[in-house]
């Protein structure tokens, strides 16, 4: 069974459902550790989107404002202390724009906790490997992460250790 939760979106000016890429190295936490997070969107196929809009006034903010549609993937990756992180993989089940039922409904497909950063081992979980392969790191997988979120996984992570982040991670370049 898929856990299941509602998030926030916009609507830009013509109506259409969006959403903001947003994050980055936030600092230093109370526990004097390095925290971050990263959020990209990729596309039911994996791949970025061409964002609406991009600001670059805010570190750590809202960097991009991309489509969102049915099937779509958000992809979010939490550093929590030097080298280690949390990923969680969703995916848009529904786009709700009527303002009684207003969000995005998301169905979690995977999330690891306590995640080492190495590429390797990111690489066997995308190859979703069973619990009793993880080599011993707490996990649960839901079901399957194709293959093609992983550039969005690396731009998530990459995005949650850039320092006063002003730049979007996972898009297309905008029309001239």
């Amino acid at each position: 069974m898929n856990a299941s939760k509602v998030i926030r979106m916009q609507l830009t000016k013509r109506r259409l459902p969006a959403v903001w890429e947003r994050g980055g190295y936030t600092g230093i936490s109370i526990d004097s550790e390095p925290v971050g997070i990263g959020i990209v969107w990729a596309n039911p196929d994996g791949m970025p989107y061409r964002p609406y809009f991009i600001q670059d006034t805010e570190p750590n903010d809202q960097q991009a404002l991309v489509p969102v549609e049915n099937g779509s993937w958000m992809v979010v990756a939490r550093q929590w202390h030097p080298g280690r992180f949390n990923y969680e993989v969703c995916q848009v089940t529904d786009v709700r724009t009527d303002p009684d039922s207003y969000g995005l409904s998301l169905s979690e497909v995977f999330q690891m906790t306590d995640g080492e950063p190495d590429y390797q081992w990111r690489h066997e979980w995308l190859s979703c490997w069973s619990q009793q392969k993880s080599h011993g790191h707490p996990q649960s997988v839901i079901s399957a992460v194709p293959i093609t979120l992983k550039a969005a996984i690396d731009a998530a992570l990459a995005k949650c250790q850039c320092p006063g982040c002003r730049e979007a991670h996972y898009v297309l370049p905008r029309k001239k």
